[in-house]
């Protein structure tokens, strides 16, 4: 039995029909992924500006703050442990001045009472 066509027509219009759904969805997903294109394409420019900013960032920490940070710690250490050392002296001349203040008031009660 062949088909005519009409009927080759009538089948055709049939499967245009029954396709259009078809048609119509693969359509928007299309539409969604090219709006999911331009998104991702903003995001990856979004992303290389970080990482634009990220190696900005490290290069400043390895070339000044570790460069400022040693230039403190050779600075500082040095005179924390010339202070630690000074701090005894200190005391010990304190002490050194609190015993002469004590033997000042003595021969100055001395010296009152010879004259």
């Amino acid at each position: 039995m062949a088909l005519t066509k009409e009927d080759l027509l009538a089948l055709s219009t049939m499967l245009d029909e029954k396709l259009e759904p078809i048609h119509n969805e693969i359509n928007d997903v299309k539409a969604e992924v090219k709006g999911m294109k331009t998104e991702i394409a903003g995001i990856q420019t979004e992303i290389k500006g970080m990482k634009q900013r990220i190696t900005a960032i490290e290069l400043r920490i390895e070339n000044e703050l570790v460069r400022d940070i040693s230039f403190i710690a050779e600075n500082v250490i040095p005179a924390a442990k010339k202070y630690e050392r000074e701090a005894e002296k200190i005391e010990s001349m304190q002490a050194d001045i609190d015993v002469m203040k004590g033997v000042l008031k003595e021969h100055s009660k001395i010296l009152q009472n010879i004259s």
